[in-house]
């Protein structure tokens, strides 16, 4: 007696009764096909997708850091920690830049050398962006909850220091990519930048840590910061409205006494 599960053609019993014999290899074969065109579409959205971000990130960083670097906004303290996020965002694109030219045939990416150099600046960028988010919301939060301590708490010295430290906090914080980043060997032997298998138990414990400094931490602060400045806002509203409108009842108070005279007391 031949078992129920021996190998063959799955058959397929439809109302009428009848058998449908469905070979695999041709519901493989679509399955396939479904894939390949899928990975297409994806391809070719990532390419024009990246493309775009890409070339307005970069002309609007550019302009950015222009505006707020030769304009009069040097001046203000805000415009440094602007100025160099818009540099950092820069920096990050340009690196991005390198990877999206894999597309049209110019592969530096995966060249050794090129990998660790590209891997660090990455890693730089988005870290010093994230970080200079917080400073500057920092700044901002001062500005409303002491706004009578700002100019002389909020400086254009103190934002360059506290952009300096952050900046090298940062680069000397990520060096250890310049060694965990390489060359490996890829899928159809293809040489691929790549993390060395060595480093992956050590890389574990530096992702936990990196997702905790460059996201939790940074979140939890942002959405405090920013609820705090959204508090401080609305009661600044609320007492600026409830002002006014004593300020308009007096004026009308004002203006009835003055007619009062006028008509002789006679109101």
């Amino acid at each position: 007696m031949e078992s129920a599960t021996d190998s063959g053609p799955p058959l397929v019993f439809n109302s009428s009764d009848n058998v449908t014999v469905v070979d695999s290899s041709t519901s493989a074969l679509n399955v396939s096909t479904s894939f390949a065109l899928a990975l297409k579409c994806l391809d070719f959205f990532n390419f024009y997708y990246l493309a775009v971000i890409i070339i307005f990130g970069v002309v609007g960083n550019t302009l950015n850091f222009l505006v707020f670097t030769r304009t009069h906004l040097k001046l203000r303290s805000s415009s440094y920690y602007l100025a160099a996020l818009a540099l950092a965002d820069l920096g990050f694109l340009l690196t991005l830049l390198v990877v999206w030219l894999n597309h049209v045939g110019v592969d530096l990416f995966n060249r050794q050398g090129f990998c660790q150099a590209l891997v660090y600046t990455s890693s730089v960028c988005s870290c010093l962006s994230v970080w200079l988010t917080v400073a500057f919301t920092i700044e901002r939060l001062i500005a409303v909850q002491y706004p009578l301590q700002r100019p002389y708490m909020c400086t254009v010295r103190r934002a360059k220091i506290i952009i300096s430290v952050l900046s090298f906090t940062t680069l000397s914080g990520h060096i250890y990519s310049l060694f965990t980043a390489g060359i490996t060997d890829g899928p159809e032997g293809k040489s691929i930048c790549d993390l060395l298998p060595a480093y992956y138990r050590f890389m574990h414990v530096v992702n936990l840590l990196d997702t905790i400094l460059t996201l939790v931490i940074p979140f939890i602060l942002i959405v405090v910061m920013n609820t705090l400045i959204a508090k401080n806002l609305i009661v600044f509203s609320r007492t600026f409205n409830r002002k006014k409108s004593r300020s308009n009842n007096s004026s009308a108070q004002h203006i009835q006494d003055m007619v009062c005279i006028f008509l002789g007391n006679r109101c």
